[in-house]
């Protein structure tokens, strides 16, 4: 992968933007920008202090933050384990499954962590909603 410092990616986002204009016989891409950040909460605090105001997102596994830039959305994408506490605070019961389509598959009843995540205090400044 070719390490570009930041003039240059810049610059080679304005040439795609000058060749966008100039083809529009060519379908766009894609109407958001993907970026999957190093996993570390300095990143994720120096992402948010930069890209305010801006909103964020959890899901299970992952932490985005994204603004919008005209019809553009940015994203970045960090593991949202590297950037937060994960908390077991408690337990509850799962109940047998089947597995669709797989008679003779079973998940047995199981107990599973209830978990909370601490994303405090990285994830507050420049955040909005």
């Amino acid at each position: 992968m070719t390490t570009y410092n930041a003039s240059e990616y810049a610059q080679g986002l304005r040439d795609l933007a000058d060749w966008i204009e100039v083809h529009p016989e060519i379908e766009l891409p894609n109407d958001s920008i993907y970026i999957y950040c190093k996993d570390t909460k300095e990143e994720a605090a120096k992402v948010l202090a930069a890209l305010a105001p801006c909103k964020k997102n959890y899901s299970n596994e992952v932490f985005t933050i994204t603004r919008l830039f005209g019809g553009i959305t940015l994203q970045f994408i960090f593991l949202r384990s590297a950037v937060c506490t994960r908390r077991v605070v408690g337990k509850r019961l799962v109940p047998e499954q089947l597995i669709q389509g797989r008679p003779t598959e079973v998940i047995p009843e199981h107990e599973a962590d209830v978990v909370e995540w601490d994303c405090e205090p990285i994830l507050k400044e420049g955040e909005t909603t």
